[in-house]
């Protein structure tokens, strides 16, 4: 099978030849590893044709990625072609711009059915000063890919402001590729890569690959992505203005070493529900607190253990983590596990009030607990390192896929004693977590303490958030008649801007909103109850 791609302003033409084997059907991935929702690639697609030889054929659409080219019979020589609108700016998608373009096969590659094993070759038709960046093997002016899986994901990375470099570790290439209209600091960069390598490498032992290439793109507006493959990541990370500042830099570490730990994570040691890889329907699993909670924990963990991150930097990262788990009420509402079956829902939007948890977010809180948990029985001698290397021996490498039952059972054979009240509290429950949390950052060597915001009483005291225009954000106070969406128009009958209304609610113990909502004025009157709202665990110090 071969393509041939070159450009069209934001489009591009793309040729696909082949020869029939099984069926004339057309299909299109639905879609991509590490984004488990429907993606519809097919809308960027206009203008498909089929001929044999130089007669036309009609193209006729059966599905929502599938068409049906008429008359086509098996053995049929078939060039089919159409252009793809290459605008999908984020790392999992097909971008083209005047300075780079980032192709993701997953997007824009249409499969003959049948054809699934075959080999495929790519020529593109790119400008001359621009170089490629991708571990897709060249010859004979072609890049190769073994079958279709592989040509999703080997994308490429093309442009004009590249920059490369390279270290080798335990026998493997690590290539690092930068484009964008930066100057790397290589030898901070490549240590740093280094250092949180060497740790990654030590938990499992072994690497499944030769080689694996970062390929980043720094395009001149804000951006923060990474999307993972078998021998790449791709991270997308803006803009260039703030390259050299050490939020940048702190970013492009993390990103970087949780797609490195997404390698073994979710590329090998993979779901049963996704082995294989069916990119043509939905694949519904419950173990997104593995696949990317324990990656999320670990990416931060590890850039600590390795010295990449230091105290406070990492102090940093657990707080932004507790912020984003606490400051979320979708936790009382849906366990880890559901909220990881129903990503295709919902799960990359915010969704409605209070309804789901996130994977990312609250697999890495449990996977902390469960960390901490090990420690402490064993005193630092077994951690959730050693889970991850069995699940590594045991499923990833043997090509075999886990269950949820699978990793419990790992975990308490690290453990060595039955833990199934952790699960049934921690991912498949909405219990709250304040108690667990605090107790495994201490085992952690963390001291924290509860964090609430002092100076605001309406949010504090009567469970209420506003913006600064007094629109209602979020209501933990669900028994206050107040819903998200609401205006805060007064309180107490007085009137003013946000920071006025909230000064207005300090100190009393009990109040008087007025509010619109659905260009209706209401009064309610609230009292303070007693407890605190929108309170979340902090850490103070690590004790060193």
């Amino acid at each position: 099978m071969n393509y041939s791609i070159s450009q069209n302003l934001h489009f591009l033409n793309i040729k696909v030849s082949y020869t029939v084997k099984t069926s004339n059907l057309l299909k299109l991935p639905l879609w991509r590893p590490g984004r488990y929702q429907v993606q519809n690639f097919a809308k960027n697609i206009r203008g498909m044709k089929a001929f044999r030889r130089k007669e036309e054929l009609r193209v006729m659409t059966v599905g929502r990625n599938l068409w049906k080219v008429v008359g086509a019979e098996k053995g049929d020589n078939l060039t089919v072609t159409f252009e793809y609108y290459a605008q999908h700016k984020d790392a999992g998608g097909t971008w083209v711009s005047d300075d780079f373009w980032l192709i993701n096969g997953i997007g824009c590659g249409v499969l003959p059915e049948g054809l699934e094993e075959e080999e495929i070759q790519l020529k593109i038709k790119y400008p001359k000063d621009f170089e490629v960046a991708t571990n897709a093997k060249k010859k004979g002016g072609k890049y190769h890919f073994e079958n279709f899986e592989d040509w999703t994901e080997s994308p490429l990375m093309l442009g004009r402001h590249m920059h490369y470099k390279k270290f080798e570790m335990d026998k493997v290439n690590f290539h690092i590729w930068i484009h964008g209209k930066v100057q790397p600091d290589w030898t901070k960069l490549v240590d740093d890569f280094k250092k949180f390598t060497r740790v990654q490498l030590d938990i499992f032992g072994d690497f499944p690959h030769d080689e694996f290439h970062y390929l980043i793109l720094v395009p001149d507006f804000k951006h923060y992505h990474g999307v993972e493959h078998h021998k790449n990541t791709v991270i997308t990370l803006g803009p260039a203005v703030d390259f050299h500042s050490e939020v940048f830099y702190n970013n492009l570490l993390g990103v970087s070493c949780h797609e490195l730990f997404h390698v073994w994570n979710i590329k090998q040691i993979r779901p049963i529900e996704m082995m294989p890889y069916n990119l043509f329907e939905e694949a519904y699993f419950d173990t997104g607190y593995v696949a990317e909670g324990v990656t999320t924990y670990f990416g931060d963990e590890i850039l600590f253990r390795s010295k990449a991150f230091d105290t406070q930097q990492y102090i940093k990262e657990l707080n932004t983590l507790l912020t984003r788990h606490f400051e979320n009420l979708g936790r009382h509402q849906l366990s880890v596990a559901d909220s990881s079956l129903e990503l295709w829902l919902d799960g990359y939007e915010k969704g409605i009030p209070q309804r789901k948890t996130s994977i990312y977010v609250k697999g890495a809180i449990a996977a902390l607990i469960l960390d901490a948990k090990i420690k402490k029985k064993f005193a630092g001698e077994k951690s959730l390192d050693d889970v991850m290397r069995l699940m590594w021996t045991r499923f990833g490498k043997k090509g075999k896929g886990y269950t949820s039952s699978d990793y419990q059972k790992v975990a308490e054979e690290v453990y060595g004693e039955d833990l199934t009240q952790y699960f049934e509290e921690v991912i498949y429950g909405t219990k709250s977590l304040e108690n667990q949390v605090k107790k495994a950052l201490s085992v952690l060597g963390f001291k924290s303490d509860v964090h609430y915001n002092k100076q605001n009483d309406l949010q504090t005291k009567f469970g209420i958030k506003i913006d600064q225009n007094g629109k209602v954000t979020d209501v933990e106070n669900i028994k206050s008649g107040i819903t998200e969406g609401d205006k805060i128009i007064a309180i107490n009958d007085i009137q003013g801007d946000s920071k006025q209304l909230i000064a207005l609610t300090k100190g009393l113990d009990k109040i008087q909103i007025s509010f619109e909502r659905e260009h209706k004025l209401h009064k309610n009157e609230l009292d303070k109850k007693n407890k605190l709202y929108f309170k979340k665990i902090y850490v103070t110090k690590w004790n060193d």
